[in-house]
């Protein structure tokens, strides 16, 4: 006889009421039912139900037993359904949050394959401005270091170094000339990718300078095509 297939049996019974209740459920017979039920008490050495014509009853030990144990049951139960989920494949809805830059300069390249690896997924691509802290009903952020985000909310795993660059349009450093330094970077009007029309930058050995220009914006495209314009 099996220890998990008798406590079951029992925990049904003392739901549905009878023997018989319990073997439609559990597409036995009320025969079998009473069999394991006798067994599972014939092991504990303890009687659980009172037994009549007509009616049953829990006994003292009985209630103790059913409560504890539903509990352990549905935990074991829990197990199986964990450990059998390993292998199957994920699906439901991934909520992924990026800036716009990260969204549609770099996630994008990679949503094909992973959609065609993991087809029962949908996925909720949401952008957010630089700096913005992520909604709590996300599944996955994607941005830079940001020191305000609550540790306690979210598990932070660095994925890749990324390195700011200046880039300038051939037609812009003819009329105004290349920079041969950091510090030169001042006296030129600089795109800044951001909120505000000025940004500063941490240079070689931790010198900080301060940049400025006419033009801010988290717009990866209109900051791409105002640089190649020059």
């Amino acid at each position: 006889m099996d220890w998990i297939q008798s406590v079951h049996s029992y925990i049904r019974v003392i739901e549905e009421g009878s023997f018989n209740a319990a073997a439609r459920k559990l597409n036995t017979t009320s025969s079998a039912i009473s069999k394991r039920i006798q067994w599972l008490e014939d092991k504990i050495g303890v009687q659980l139900l009172k037994r009549t014509t007509r009616s049953i009853s829990q006994t003292e030990a009985g209630a103790l037993f059913y409560e504890r144990a539903k509990v352990q049951l549905d935990s074991w139960q829990s197990v199986l359904d964990e450990t059998r989920s390993v292998n199957q494949s994920p699906a439901g809805l991934l909520k992924i949050g990026a800036t716009l830059a990260v969204g549609s300069k770099f996630l994008v390249h990679y949503l094909d394959d992973f959609l065609e690896k993991y087809p029962d997924i949908t996925l909720q691509l949401t952008t957010t401005l630089p700096g913005q802290l992520p909604e709590l009903s996300l599944d996955l952020f994607i941005s830079r270091h940001l020191e305000q985000l609550n540790s306690l909310s979210f598990k932070a795993t660095p994925l890749f170094e990324h390195k700011a660059q200046f880039y300038a349009a051939p037609s812009y450093l003819e009329k105004y000339g290349t920079p041969q330094n950091v510090e030169e970077l001042t006296k030129h009007n600089i795109l800044i990718w951001g909120e505000k029309p000025a940004r500063e930058i941490k240079a070689n050995r931790g010198k900080r300078v301060s940049l400025s220009g006419n033009f801010a914006t988290t717009n990866p495209e209109a900051l791409f095509h105002g640089a190649k314009r020059g």
